[in-house]
């Protein structure tokens, strides 16, 4: 219970269908093109969309850093819903999870995002600096 207060939520808007948002969050070659922080690239090894499918991407820094990513999709509700687990490869933390909910507004898709489960708050800071950097990538990416 005590993890629970060590969450993020962003609410983002973006200038694309809700159908466009969803597939840059689903397919794994638009994820490869925008996920990650600014200045990192992506190599998607695994990414088998369906609910129990799993994923892992490994995030490569400008300086070489690599950071791999692993998780199992738990909740798909095409267009508007994925949630998936986190989790550092090699990590012996506990997996976090990953909630995305997308709304269509008025020509715009309106984005309310959480990561939940952290152990710390400088881990949820840390991600939290990530993900913003993420979704500026990704709201250049869709358009």
């Amino acid at each position: 219970m005590a993890r629970e207060k060590f969450k993020l939520k962003i609410k983002q808007s973006f200038k694309a269908p809700i159908k466009s948002v969803f597939e840059a969050w689903t397919n794994p070659e638009q994820v490869a093109k925008w996920y990650g922080p600014e200045g990192f690239t992506n190599k998607v090894h695994e990414f088998d969309f369906k609910v129990g499918g799993r994923y892992r991407i490994t995030m490569t820094g400008p300086k070489g850093e690599r950071h791999t990513v692993v998780g199992e999709f738990k909740s798909i509700e095409s267009p508007r819903l994925v949630a998936y687990t986190w989790r550092w490869e090699g990590s012996p933390v506990e997996p976090t999870l990953v909630t995305v909910e997308l709304e269509a507004k008025e020509g715009a898709t309106e984005m309310h995002f959480k990561h939940s489960g952290f152990a710390e708050t400088a881990d949820r800071d840390n991600h939290d600096k990530g993900w913003l950097s993420s979704f500026a990538k990704l709201e250049r990416y869709l358009v």
